[in-house]
């Protein structure tokens, strides 16, 4: 059986996500003996050594290239987001039309629409890479597709598709409704308006008590307008990125577009109800109708009964998907999924749940077909009855696990079709994670399966008898008419097979959920710490008992993208500290949430939870140091610690952080991306002068680092030598701007350095990056400032090495770029001086 933490790491991947693009960049120094760190679009804010910076100034630095990025990209991506939602939206229209009356073939509009579309998405997509550069792929018009083709399968497939399905089953049922009032049918046609109302009321109430939502927002819900305008925001958004997936920090990639923006988090939240209220009583009318003749078995009504019973499956199954937020408190999450689709254990879960829905959707209207001669105003309600009997019976276990709070007494609806709590999660038979133990309530909808079939075959056996036989009889004489021209008598086939489908699913359903618990799901441990351990006061408050007791374990993975308030930074660095030297899992998490400043942004000024949370990290990255995943997310978080304050860089220097990053790099020489993790974080403490003399003095003297020493280490990272690892470090952009930056920091004001430096070649190397990586304006930067601090030594050895010329291709490059221009210049003034001495 899986354990928590073995289970979990393996479903996540700190290296490629512990440090986003809201990360400050690495700094360079000043000649004021200041530090100034610059963001990844080279706007600078000096930081006073001896002065931390306020909470707006760092918020305005790490959120400001996000701007600058969206008002450059403006004028290019604005009409061809406009253009590409006509589009779609023409999509969706004939999708409601069924075809436009040209001279096509039916459905030829619609195909000719979904063309168009698709190429405009792709020019989108083609031109924020091909106009603003790629971190990663260089921006030719065949990269630029590429990339294009993997946005464009990321946006379908986590938005598109989902609100394409939403808006066909709405259709779909106003297409039903309005055949079951010709019909004649008026009944049937108000209780599913009816179903349809609920799922509005419900979408915006779920919406309202999950999120703060101001009245806008909530009628936007409301009049089911916002998953098309989430559709469009992911759209923008869509041609805004510039790689679809992607670790490196300075480009935000549409993955993690989606993920800051909470583009998926608002699409769940806005279909809830629409799940759990308008498809839920949509299908049981509808099957009911079918069961019973008076709706005809046809495209549409399969098509809706299709799109409902997804809507609902997709819903439950989003419990279980990482990284999906199921539960928050004041804006903080606190449970999240906890396995990725393409798990084995995810697609069985996704099994499940639909035999779960699927045999409980046709439960309640099989019972009323059986026991159908109670009516009340020529309505039969013998069903209606038994789902609100089961109803009552879910909200009182609800109440009961939840300590009698009100708040998750709506969670007793999707309780009567399914298990709503995470399946592979698996504690003691009374652990609830949402609303109400998994296990006890699988055992009740057994035994309300039993009592309803001892019920019947007691009493009904004649019923379900004539209700078999009937079906079998009139195979062949009645029914409905086919899209293919018809064929009487499939009403009746079509009956039979839904009850063996229903016998099917109710014997699959029990057997897949034990199955699942004991051989797929995460056993989680009732004495760990919990939730109630870190949580502010004012957040416990809103939280019931269910919330207070999900294990630390489970809640890490939702903390570091947390938004909220909820999260107590005194309470975290105490307890989860001692989790982290036990759990690696637990550890990487933590140093994530560091990397991510969510210490800083909850408790600014509290110098003693930044050196608590330093501490922590280093222990973490001491006590885990051969799981590369940690050291990466610790070597962030030591880089986030250290910016801009002159006291946590000696803090962290004192409890040996610099040994510490280089034992780091020693252990895993080969991963390119802790390696620049390290480098970042040791540029960042060297903007103290006692550790960039200290830093200096070990590159003197030949410190090791694994087979080398350090300063070769560092020159490696610029591409010295020959070889398949030299090769790749001079591919990867973000480990040039790295080394450059740190050659930078420690040449300053050091003349013994620069000589090593000169003579160790890093001059050919510093060049031969700005050559490799013309289009990053980054490396360009960074390489302009090192080679300033090295140019006086060596004035003729660079003009012949064709300085001049690469600096001023690098001004033309980027014309617009402040920060590189007037390093360039710095450059070029610096090398004219030292020529005329």
């Amino acid at each position: 059986m899986a354990t928590m933490s073995h289970a979990m790491i393996q479903n996540n991947n700190f290296g490629t996500s512990g440090m986003t693009s809201k990360q400050i960049p690495a700094p360079l120094a000043a000649e004021d003996g200041t530090t100034e760190e610059s963001n990844w679009c080279g706007l600078r804010v000096a930081r006073p050594g001896s002065r931390q910076v306020s909470s707006v100034a760092s918020k305005k630095n790490t959120t400001s290239w996000i701007a600058e990025l969206k008002d450059s990209a403006k004028s290019v991506l604005s009409p061809i987001a406009v253009f590409a939602v006509a589009i779609m939206a023409l999509v969706i229209f004939n999708l409601l039309v069924s075809g436009v009356d040209l001279e096509f073939p039916r459905y030829g509009a619609l195909l000719l629409s979904a063309v168009i579309f698709g190429i405009s998405m792709l020019l989108a997509g083609m031109a924020s890479p091909y106009y603003l550069g790629s971190g990663e792929t260089a921006t030719s018009l065949a990269a630029a597709a590429e990339i294009s083709f993997s946005k464009m399968w990321v946006l379908g497939s986590q938005i598109l598709l989902p609100v394409l399905f939403y808006y066909a089953d709405f259709v779909s049922d106003i297409i039903l409704i309005r055949r079951f009032w010709h019909s004649g049918h008026s009944a049937y046609a108000v209780l599913n308006s009816l179903a349809i109302a609920a799922g509005l009321v419900s979408s915006m109430f779920s919406a309202s008590t999950t999120a703060d939502r101001d009245a806008l927002s909530l009628l936007l819900i409301l009049f089911h307008v916002n998953p098309l305008l989430v559709a469009a925001q992911a759209i923008f958004l869509f041609c805004l990125a510039r790689v679809a997936t992607g670790n490196d920090p300075r480009y935000q990639s549409l993955q993690s577009y989606f993920h800051s923006e909470k583009c998926k988090s608002q699409l769940a939240r806005s279909t809830l109800g629409e799940a759990f209220a308008e498809a839920l009583l949509s299908m049981f009318i509808q099957t009911y109708a079918l069961m019973t003749h008076t709706l005809a078995w046809n495209f549409l009504s399969f098509l809706s009964l299709v799109l409902s019973l997804i809507s609902i499956v997709k819903s439950f199954s989003l419990l279980d998907m990482y990284p999906h937020v199921s539960r928050e408190i004041n804006g903080q999450p606190i449970l999240v999924g906890l396995v990725k689709p393409e798990k084995t254990a995810f697609q069985l879960a996704v099994v499940y749940r639909l035999v779960e829905v699927s045999s409980q959707v046709l439960f309640f209207p099989l019972f009323q077909v059986v026991v159908d001669e109670f009516e009340f105003f020529g309505l039969r309600y013998s069903g209606v009855v038994l789902w609100s009997c089961d109803c009552l019976v879910q909200a009182v276990l609800v109440m009961k696990y939840t300590n009698w709070k009100p708040t998750k007494l709506m969670f007793a609806i999707p309780n009567t079709i399914g298990t709503y709590e995470p399946v592979l999660l698996r504690g003691s038979a009374s652990r609830a994670f949402l609303s109400t133990p998994a296990a006890l309530h699988v055992l009740t909808h057994l035994g309300e399966l039993v009592l309803v079939l001892v019920y019947l075959f007691h009493f009904r056996a004649s019923d379900v008898y004539k209700l078999w036989e009937s079906h079998e009889l009139t195979a062949g004489v009645g029914g409905w008419q086919l899209w293919a021209g018809g064929k009487r008598g499939i009403s009746a086939a079509w009956t039979r097979f839904v009850l063996r489908y229903y016998a099917v699913c109710n014997v699959a359903r029990y057997i897949l959920f034990f199955f699942l618990q004991r051989y797929c799901a995460c056993r989680v441990d009732d004495v760990a710490p919990c939730v109630r351990d870190i949580l502010t006061e004012k957040a416990k408050e809103n939280a019931d008992d269910v919330d207070l007791d999900i294990p630390l374990d489970i809640a890490m993975a939702a903390l570091s993208p947390g938004s909220g308030t909820g999260l107590d930074a005194e309470k975290f660095c105490k307890e989860i500290a001692a989790i982290a030297l036990k759990s690696s899992y637990v550890a990487g998490i933590m140093c994530q949430v560091v990397a991510r400043r969510e210490v800083h942004r909850i408790n600014e000024n509290a110098e003693s939870s930044m050196i608590r949370a330093g501490k922590a990290v280093l222990d973490a990255m001491q006590q885990h140091a051969m799981v590369p995943e940690v050291q990466k997310a610790g070597s962030r978080a030591l880089f986030q610690l250290a910016s801009g304050s002159a006291s946590n860089k000696k803090n962290l220097y004192q409890k040996d952080a610099v040994n510490i990053l280089l034992k780091s790099v020693e252990n895993h020489r080969e991963d390119r991306n802790l390696r620049s993790a390290v480098l970042f974080a040791l540029d960042v403490l060297a903007g103290d002068e006692e550790i960039r003399r200290h830093l200096a003095e070990l590159a003197l003297q030949g410190a090791r680092v694994g087979p080398q020493d350090l300063l070769t280490w560092v020159l490696e990272s610029l591409g010295k030598g020959s070889g398949p690892r030299s090769d790749e470090c001079r591919k990867d952009r973000l480990l040039q701007f790295a080394a450059c930056g740190f050659i930078g920091q420690i040449a300053f004001n050091d003349e013994k350095m620069q000589l090593k430096l000169i003579e160790a070649g890093a001059l050919v190397l510093l060049l031969q990056s700005m050559r490799k990586h013309r289009e990053d304006r980054d490396v360009q930067r960074a390489a302009c400032l090192a080679l300033r601090r090295l140019s006086p030594l060596r004035v003729q050895r660079l003009r012949s090495l064709g300085l001049q010329e690469v600096v001023s291709k690098a001004m033309d490059t980027h014309p617009g770029h402040a920060a590189l221009q007037r390093e360039a210049w710095k450059l070029l003034e610096t090398l004219e001086q030292a020529s005329r001495c």
